[in-house]
């Protein structure tokens, strides 16, 4: 691809768009597998959504990319210090249509919607590598990692929240923050004896132009 063809793909990508949010919240389980899943899952969320084209201005499309780190077990001492030989981490992508039966110009903006999403649990392994060097009291290796896809399935889920706008919105901005409260439940978040099924809550500060 071109430098022309990416500029052009990313300007039509962001005329489509009518906000973007970053959101952070905990994820907790529905049936928790394994006893250290017991403590919710913390989770950054980054969305993108399209002008609300359909049913006069009330239903847009919205798309997400979220990273969950989950837990950490056992110690090595590295060229870079102390880090966790296992952690556990979440990967997603969703995709969902929202209502919003207000409309989008309000001092609130609540909304409903539906979707269908995509994740990957994995593992990451740290465990010693090469001999790197020594000082008076201890040796210390490199780092070889491995990752390990333990679950990875397509699922649906709802959700439910609401954007509080800050301040009103002037005529001539082009861009207008506002806190967003969001709530989603997962359902058949499966596979190879793991079930991710449970409820995500998140605030976060989204913009919309």
């Amino acid at each position: 691809m071109t430098a022309f063809c990416r500029v052009l793909f990313v300007s039509c990508t962001l005329l489509m768009l009518s906000s973007c949010a970053v959101k952070t919240g905990q994820y907790s389980f529905r049936e928790p597998f394994d006893e250290e899943l017991e403590e919710p899952f913390h989770y950054w969320d980054l969305e993108f959504s399209t002008p609300r084209w359909f049913l006069n201005d009330h239903v847009d499309l919205a798309f997400n990319l979220g990273y969950g780190n989950g837990s950490d077990s056992g110690t090595l001492d590295t060229t870079h210090g102390e880090v966790h030989a296992q952690s556990a981490k979440l990967l997603e992508f969703r995709a969902a249509a929202r209502w919003f039966p207000l409309g989008g110009d309000k001092a609130v903006v609540p909304y409903l919607g539906a979707g269908y999403g995509w994740y990957k649990y994995e593992m990451e392994t740290k465990s010693q590598g090469d001999y790197a060097y020594s000082d008076y009291l201890y040796d210390y290796y490199e780092i070889d990692e491995d990752e390990t896809t333990l679950s990875s399935s397509g699922f649906p889920f709802i959700t439910g929240g609401v954007y509080v706008p800050f301040g009103e919105k002037k005529e001539n901005a082009k861009l207008r923050p506002a806190l967003q409260l969001e709530y989603r439940r997962d359902f058949e978040k499966s596979d190879q004896g793991f079930d991710l099924s449970g409820y995500q809550a998140s605030v976060g500060l989204a913009f919309m132009w």
